[in-house]
């Protein structure tokens, strides 16, 4: 059987091969205890990982819990994040590779990355939002250089924003307390709102506007 170094040179190689873009998994059951050689290597994907239900290809080897293998992860400067069956890049562009049937379906069940949409909430509505792991993984040095121009008040490419728009983990905790700073040096603690007044055009209206008074039925 080969040993740990064969199966690291395995997965090297085959980085080096297929190149960046490329999916490269590796089951985390078969190799507990050496999780981040694994990503250090090259791998990408853990494959299907079910805590409640055995592997019924290696039986004896149980799968890792979703927060252990989560802090794991995390020790490789790595964030863990849940993904449909599809992969990500195969979701965004849905319309190329997926039934028009289930386009929708798709889009509904990932977020705009097309990594799968782990819970309900999603900006402006009730309850508490979702742990983003803020704390788990590592801050790249070009992420920095992005967010410190952009802190800076200097104009970003669209890449460098895009950039900004996908930051998870720790990364995403550093745009929060860049945003939160930048509140802080202009608005100090206070907080504004303002008294709406509606001034309607007309005082016959058969639209059906939500807000407006005047809205009149067909009789």
């Amino acid at each position: 059987e080969p040993d740990l170094d064969e199966l690291l040179w395995t997965i090297a190689v085959a980085r080096l091969i297929f190149g960046p873009e490329m999916n490269i998994q590796a089951p985390p059951n078969l190799s507990p205890g050496v999780l981040p050689k694994l990503m250090e290597a090259g791998i990408n994907d853990w494959g299907g990982v079910s805590p409640v239900t055995p592997d019924h290809v290696n039986p004896e080897a149980p799968w890792p819990h979703l927060d252990a293998l989560a802090r794991e992860t995390g020790t490789a400067g790595k964030l863990l994040t849940e993904r449909l069956a599809l992969y990500p890049a195969y979701a965004r562009a849905s319309k190329d590779w997926i039934d028009e049937r289930f386009q929708t379906a798709v889009l509904r069940a990932v977020d705009t990355d097309g990594f799968a949409r782990a819970e309900d909430w999603s900006t402006g509505r009730p309850g508490t939002p979702p742990d983003l792991g803020r704390e788990i993984g590592r801050i790249d040095p070009g992420f920095q250089a992005i967010l410190d121009k952009a802190s800076a008040g200097d104009a970003l490419s669209e890449t460098e924003i895009v950039r900004l728009c996908r930051a998870r983990g720790r990364e995403f905790n550093a745009v929060c307390s860049a945003a939160d700073a930048l509140r802080r040096a202009v608005n100090g603690d206070t907080v504004t709102y303002v008294v709406n007044r509606n001034i309607n055009y007309t005082n016959v209206c058969y639209f059906r506007c939500q807000f407006c008074a005047f809205s009149k039925g067909k009789l």
